[in-house]
């Protein structure tokens, strides 16, 4: 069973994504914060990340370039209601990009991608 970080700072979005990708047979972790998502990473294995660049109380590229440098081989995808971050270079260290939708059937395409290693696209915006 692959095994999903979800860090971003709306509560009822990660727990739609939790209750959603765990009916899909993943195993799902959440967190809003940078430094606890260090924590779960330094306390157990993770597939994959799910990131939402801009969080309450910091930057998510920031985290993603911790994210990048401590953990390479963990593929992370974007997934935010903004496409400002298009514009930061951070945002290139992410696997994917995809913005929010009421739909979870684009989230779902692109973690099969990300974690097959096929990425449907590099640049996703409501397909």
């Amino acid at each position: 069973m692959d095994k999903i970080l979800i860090i971003d700072s709306d509560e009822k979005y990660r727990a739609i994504c939790k209750e959603n990708l765990t009916k899909e047979g993943y195993e799902v972790l959440e967190t809003d914060s940078g430094i606890e998502s260090f924590i779960i990473l330094d306390r157990e294995p993770v597939d994959l990340i799910i990131l939402e660049p801009k969080l309450k109380f910091e930057s998510g590229l920031s985290i993603l370039k911790e994210i990048v440098s401590g953990h390479p081989k963990i593929p992370v995808i974007i997934n935010s209601e903004y496409l400002y971050f298009q514009d930061d270079w951070t945002s290139w260290f992410a696997t994917s990009y995809l913005l929010k939708s009421d739909s979870l059937k684009e989230l779902l395409s692109e973690i099969e991608g990300a974690l097959s290693g096929k990425v449907k696209s590099i640049y996703s915006v409501g397909e």
